[in-house]
């Protein structure tokens, strides 16, 4: 604890885990015994895990845990900057690669959506497919709505809009 305060952090010592990370924390140092005890699920925290030894019921939690960095015991002072900054970089990349994989899932689940509406609407007789993925585009446009939203009421029953689009042309 004193190194890392020497190099600038703020440090804090919790005992037992909370279940929640307290204060701003950033950065979690926890130690993974041989208990099995899991670290904690702080999706907002980068996590090292303390290892005491490297049996199989540690080295098993470990691989189960969403830890980003280890440090050996007995711990010494060379090697923690890199090992701090290294679970940092690593924890704010994996959450970036989830923001984007979030981003991706939501397009795909809208586009699903309007998909099945447009299906929905061209089984109805209003048109081919294509138009019927028009007239929603265009009905969203005109509502300053997403065309997801568009879609999901036409799958409600409530496409008036956008069924009176498709019989104007």
């Amino acid at each position: 604890m004193l190194h890392i305060r020497r190099i600038g952090c703020t440090v804090y010592a919790d005992w037992p885990i909370p279940t929640h990370p307290t204060r701003e924390t950033d950065i979690a140092l926890c130690l993974l015994s041989e208990t099995g005890e899991q670290l904690p699920d702080w999706p907002d925290v980068a996590l090292i895990a303390i290892l005491q030894y490297e049996s199989p019921v540690v080295v098993r939690s470990l691989l189960d845990s969403n830890a980003h960095g280890i440090v050996t015991k007995p711990i010494r002072a060379f090697g923690i900057l890199s090992t701090l900054l290294l679970t940092r970089s690593l924890h704010r990349f994996s959450q970036r690669q989830k923001a984007k994989t979030d981003k991706i899932e939501e397009t795909l689940r809208s586009r699903r959506l309007i998909d099945r509406a447009a299906e929905a609407l061209s089984a109805s007789g209003f048109g081919t497919l294509e138009a019927c993925h028009q007239a929603i585009r265009r009905a969203a446009m005109e509502g300053r709505v997403t065309a997801a939203s568009v879609a999901e009421n036409i799958l409600a029953g409530k496409a008036v809009p956008v069924i009176e689009m498709l019989r104007r042309g």
